[in-house]
């Protein structure tokens, strides 16, 4: 969706900017050009069916990596707080 959406408006930009040459008799467009944007965001669509689950590997990465800093830090912590406490050796 997102591909077809820069599509179209690159499609507009070229019409914007062809817009004087077609004022003239002898210039058209060609109306195959909606159809290879339609074919061209296909392909680029097949990229999105894997990017989510890169993104779910990544954020599971990302959390069992927290987790274990997380539970380095808490142990650092108690530790140190039983090394404060006056009677614990």
């Amino acid at each position: 969706m997102i591909s077809t959406v820069i599509l179209y408006i690159l499609y507009a930009l070229v019409y914007i900017l062809t817009a004087p040459f077609r004022l003239f008799s002898d210039v058209s467009t060609q109306g195959w050009l909606s159809q290879t944007i339609t074919t061209a965001n296909g392909y680029i669509g097949i990229g999105y069916q894997w990017l989510p689950n890169m993104l779910n590997a990544l954020l599971l990465t990302w959390g069992i990596y927290i987790t274990i800093e997380v539970a380095i830090f808490l142990y650092k912590g108690i530790m140190w707080v039983l090394k404060k406490i006056p009677f614990i050796n």
